[in-house]
């Protein structure tokens, strides 16, 4: 299953009646009452419970795309990565953004995510390794950066960083086009090049890969994944 449209419809009408619950249940918050699409208040609340909702609101918004994530990082672990995807394409959620939460969640510790002062701070930084993204997140919060600046600065820093043997090889790619010889070059050796230093957060990659390959372990999936893309399944004959 990769689409909406294959969604079993018993399936889908589950996951809109556990969408809907909220409006049976409302989340409760002291004088508020939470619904899927809006918010019912209980007598008049003072200001100071109003800004203490709005709090929690944004604290629940924050935390939501790791929830998403780890859910998605948990579904994979048992092999229910397309069932997954499913029903997040048939709630709107764009697939790249949920390849996002899900790379986020499984490249940003606890540790760091409790350092991070909002969700997009962590985000930016979850292609560095586990040190440089500590190291970040302190300076950003000693300078009072806000996310736009954090992601600059990791663009500056994955901008310094050379793949070793290709000098040539600078700055940041969207698009990433590999065909390594695999009978040469074993999968392993591949993992190891810092290929998330020259690629933005939104890049593709197109990996030409063998039939002998395929059955390798490490496999071809596991290259791709420590680059940081996830395979989609998408083939075709590289002619």
């Amino acid at each position: 299953m990769t689409g909406r449209e294959q969604l079993p419809a018993s399936l889908r009408r589950e996951v809109e009646s556990r969408a809907t619950r909220l409006d049976n249940e409302p989340l409760a918050f002291q004088d508020f009452r939470f619904k899927s699409r809006s918010v019912v208040i209980r007598g008049k609340p003072s200001q100071e419970s109003v800004v203490d909702a709005l709090a929690f609101v944004l604290a629940v918004e924050d935390a939501s795309p790791y929830w998403v994530g780890d859910l998605l990082a948990y579904a994979k672990s048992r092999g229910w990565w397309d069932e997954a995807m499913d029903i997040v394409a048939d709630r709107g959620v764009a697939p790249n953004e949920a390849y996002v939460k899900h790379y986020v969640s499984t490249h940003v510790s606890q540790r760091v995510r409790k350092l991070a002062p909002s969700y997009t701070y962590a985000r930016h930084v979850a292609k560095l390794p586990e040190q440089e993204q500590i190291e970040v997140l302190d300076r950003a919060i000693a300078h009072g950066w806000k996310t736009d600046e954090v992601k600059r600065h990791v663009r500056n820093m994955r901008r310094k960083d050379v793949i070793e043997a290709q000098g040539y090889l600078v700055g940041v790619y969207r698009v990433v086009v590999a065909a390594p010889r695999w009978s040469v070059v074993k999968a392993a050796e591949l993992m190891k090049l810092p290929v998330p230093s020259h690629t933005c957060d939104n890049s593709v990659l197109f990996l030409r890969v063998t039939s002998a390959a395929l059955g390798q372990d490490p496999s071809p999936h596991d290259v791709m994944r420590a680059w940081g893309f996830e395979p989609t399944g998408a083939t075709f004959v590289w002619d």
